[in-house]
């Protein structure tokens, strides 16, 4: 699965899951009745221009299985002015919810990102 590749789906991904299947109104609207046929309020929307204009420390990941491949994180890398950008091996688009050690490396990537901006601003004030 391209969405998450844990063997058993965590539970946070089981609520979100119900919580689509009882209410399709938002999701429906923006997407359309299938993610993969854009028909919903999102058909043509695109934030690529603004990109530019973020400011902060920006990190980017993607997983290696991820439904967002490489060539759709690209404009991110390219136009926002302070970003990282890392594509975690054997990840799926949740990968913050796989298995194989992922979320625990993931979790300390995010923590370090934040870490070390918040410690670079600090020094800063």
């Amino acid at each position: 699965m391209f969405v998450c590749r844990a063997d058993l789906l965590p539970e946070e991904l089981m609520l979100l899951l119900k919580h689509l299947g009882e209410d399709q109104t938002v999701y429906g609207t923006m997407y359309g009745p299938s993610v993969l046929d854009l028909n919903g309020s999102l058909r043509g929307w695109t934030g690529i221009p603004r990109l530019p204009q973020i400011t902060a420390p920006t990190l980017v990941y993607n997983g290696e299985f991820d439904t967002s491949r490489d060539i759709s994180q690209e404009p991110f890398f390219e136009l926002i002015p302070r970003v990282r950008w890392i594509t975690f091996q054997n990840g799926s688009h949740m990968c913050h919810l796989d298995d194989g050690g992922l979320r625990e490396r993931v979790l300390k990537v995010v923590g370090a990102f934040l870490g070390q901006h918040r410690a670079i601003d600090e020094a800063v004030a």
